[in-house]
């Protein structure tokens, strides 16, 4: 299989990105986080897809990993070309949780196809195996030392990173098999041992159960002699507490009676007792009525003493109410406005001979006050008089003018004004009218009226809530009257003075009549003690002879209890039996499971032992010869020879002697490790597609000057097999 291309919509942290690869060596160079690894996850995912995420998972999944956070389209396409010539086209979009909703597309020579799984179909191996043999990075091509060929096979091969290797599930089975019989010279250890002890063990419990059982009949007989003796004894007991409880009896209804002595004129019921226990409440509450005075708020304080010297009679409320009236009532007529159509009225003419009036006057007036000055007085003071009536009316003719025009400019501009003028009047009219009463509003004398009625109405309501308040205080005195002449009578009729108050008179009532009632429970519940305890004892005859001795009844009870205590062991003895019959059965097949068990692992064991060397002579020769074409490279690289033995070690030889590969650098283990690897590949994908190798910064523990040989080894090995090599640093760049 040869990758020649893909294209990556969204995959991590690489969105709408073409990738192109060549047949041979391919080398990736990019900075940490630069989306090398997730590259090589993608090329994965196309293969093989990505899981789902489980409910409620804790660790981050690889789809939660990969899933793009800007959203688009989760997934691309890979282009590859198989050994056998066909070209293969994968398109893949996956969902952000479910593999269920995922979309997958495989084009074959540019047809469709039917394929579910690429990778299995292609491979012919599971996800796990493929990126544990092709995707490899300087972590994993470590080889351990002391691992044998099947080891490393099962290593190579195996679906968990915690794959037993075959020797360890040979030495498990043989463990397993010691355990249940040990080795020679430990005769008391191992499981059958141990078995075949408890089964001794249950089969003496057994007989001794079936021993004790044998005993029971003997026991019942004797135990059922002492019962009917304490029977006897025990009626005699019973008759005696027979007596006492109807002494008991007697002593309660002797107590009742000198009770019901207190109650001559019969026991108050309930409902008499709750009729005066309500009328005591009463009483409280009349008390509290008639003790407790008028207290008005402080606004009807208030109000009372804004009103107490000056209050508005009926005659000024009708007057302050008709201007009121006449307020809305110009309120509700509409007022004129000037229509912006009308012209403007024309600015008023001044008569002609107007001005030569006004000049002659003048010229009189100052003649008059030139003839003053000259002390020609009778002439001066005519012209003076005629120049001033002259000026006069021309001046009186010229304002009356202007006048007339203001008004008829006033008429047009201002229509309404008149009409305002008028309820500024009503307004002040009936401010005038609320002042003396201390009431006014910056909202006009309307508030100032609605106000003034607000305050009457609340001090009219002040001034009945006051007289409703008084006559509630008499009634209270006149019923609480009542109610005391009824409660002394109530309580008079049982003997009971009302000199500590009624309610504790009514306490002290109640206190009798509950102990009458218990002492009468008390004598009932005697004398049915009595009666149930005869019933329940069977007593309808009394026996004769002297009462039961206690001493002699204690020890036959005594006797009677070892006797049953002996017989309860002896019954559960005989019940044990099928059971303990029932586990020597199953000790006995443990035995027989044990023994067969311990021949399957012998066997198991056998078998694998002999499967193991079937494995190491079936794969050692061809994996030894897979690495022969590399280990001629591998030989280059180190400057020395390099062999595999049969049990998979690396070793190389210097002067003269053969060295173990543990003595080689970091970075010769990795590129022995490499070769090792693909040669076990080769054999994993023999007759199958062999997959391009994947390699995650490799060369990483390589100095410089071996860096340079092991790209030269990877480039030589790239001629046989595809190679994709991620790495972070250009140093290392093939």
């Amino acid at each position: 299989m040869k990758l020649i291309s893909c294209h990556i919509n969204r995959f991590g942290a690489i969105a709408d990105k073409d990738y192109r690869f060549d047949p041979a060596l391919n080398g990736v160079l990019g900075e940490n986080g630069a989306g090398k690894t997730t590259l090589a996850a993608f090329l994965s995912a196309m293969l093989y897809g990505l899981p789902g995420d489980r409910v409620n998972a804790k660790d981050l999944t690889a789809r939660k990993h990969y899933c793009p956070f800007g959203g688009g389209s989760f997934g691309g396409s890979l282009i590859f070309e198989s050994d056998s010539g066909d070209k293969y086209r994968i398109e893949r979009t996956f969902d952000e949780k479910s593999d269920t909703r995922d979309e997958l597309t495989v084009y074959k020579n540019d047809r469709e196809i039917a394929c579910d799984n690429p990778g299995e179909e292609l491979f012919g191996v599971d996800e796990d195996a493929f990126t544990r043999t092709v995707f490899l990075s300087a972590d994993t091509l470590d080889p351990e030392p002391g691992k044998t060929i099947v080891d490393r096979l099962c290593e190579a091969l195996s679906a968990s990173p915690d794959g037993v290797p075959a020797k360890k599930a040979v030495e498990a089975l043989n463990n397993a098999a010691k355990k249940i019989v040990p080795e020679r010279g430990a005769k008391s250890s191992g499981e059958l041992f141990f078995a075949k002890k408890a089964a001794a063990d249950i089969e003496n419990e057994l007989r001794a159960a079936r021993d004790q059982a044998k005993l029971l009949p003997g026991l019942k007989e004797e135990r059922a002699k002492a019962e009917a003796e304490r029977k006897v004894l025990d009626a005699r007991k019973l008759w005696g507490s027979y007596d006492d409880l109807l002494s008991q009896a007697n002593a309660a209804e002797k107590r009742l009676a000198e009770s019901d002595a207190r109650f001559q004129n019969g026991v108050p019921d309930e409902t008499s007792l709750a009729d005066a226990e309500q009328k005591i409440f009463l009483r409280d509450r009349l008390t509290r009525d008639a003790e407790t005075p008028f207290v008005p708020t402080s606004r009807q304080a208030e109000l009372a003493a804004k009103f107490e010297t000056k209050r508005p009679d009926e005659a000024a409320l009708s007057e302050m109410e008709s201007k009121a009236r006449s307020i809305r009532e110009a309120q509700a007529v509409t007022i004129p406005v000037a229509d912006p159509q009308n012209p403007s009225p024309e600015k008023p003419k001044s008569a002609g001979w107007l001005f030569p009036v006004a000049a002659i006057g003048g010229l009189l007036f100052l003649a008059g006050l030139i003839f003053l000055i000259l002390s020609m007085t009778v002439p001066g003071a005519i012209l003076l008089g005629v120049g001033v009536f002259d000026l006069g009316a021309a001046a009186f003719i010229m304002i009356q003018g202007k006048v007339s025009a203001l008004e008829k400019t006033i008429a047009i501009t201002d229509p309404g004004g008149a009409e305002r003028a008028r309820r500024m009047q009503l307004d002040a009219d009936l401010s005038a009218l609320l002042a003396p009463y201390g009431y006014s509003s910056g909202d006009g004398a309307l508030a100032a009226f609605a106000e003034l009625k607000r305050d009457l109405d609340d001090l009219a309501a002040l001034e009945k809530e006051k007289a409703q308040a008084a006559e509630r205080c008499a009634e209270a005195k006149e019923r609480l009257a009542l109610l005391d002449g009824e409660l002394t009578s109530f309580f008079a009729g049982y003997g009971l003075s009302c000199d500590a108050g009624f309610r504790s008179a009514l306490n002290a009532l109640r206190d009798a009549v509950r102990e009458r009632q218990i002492l009468r429970q008390d004598a009932e519940r005697a004398r049915k003690s009595a009666e149930e305890f005869a019933r329940k004892q069977g007593l309808t005859e009394r026996p004769t002879g002297d009462p039961a001795d206690p001493e002699k009844l204690d020890a036959l009870k005594e006797r009677e209890n070892q006797l049953l205590i002996r017989i309860h062991a002896a019954e559960k003895a005989a019940n044990e039996v099928p059971e303990l019959e029932d586990a020597l059965d199953r000790a006995k097949e443990r035995i027989e499971t044990l023994k067969e068990r311990y021949d399957r692992l012998t066997a198991a064991r056998d078998l694998l032992a002999r499967a193991q060397e079937d494995l190491v002579s079936r794969y050692v020769d061809p994996v030894k010869t897979s690495f022969t074409a590399y280990a001629d490279a591998l030989s280059s690289f180190l400057g020395k020879k390099v062999s595999l033995d049969a049990q998979f070690n690396l070793t190389y030889e210097e002067a003269g002697a053969y060295r173990s590969y543990r003595h080689l650098s970091d970075g010769e283990k990795t590129v022995a490790a490499l070769c090792l690897r693909m040669a076990l590949a080769d054999n994993l994908y023999e007759g199958k597609e062999q997959p391009p190798l994947i390699l995650d910064d490799p060369l990483v523990h390589l100095d410089e000057n071996n860096l340079k040989r092991a790209i030269e080894l990877l480039h030589e090995v790239a001629k046989k097999r595809q190679i994709v090599c991620l790495t972070c640093h250009p140093s290392r760049a093939v």
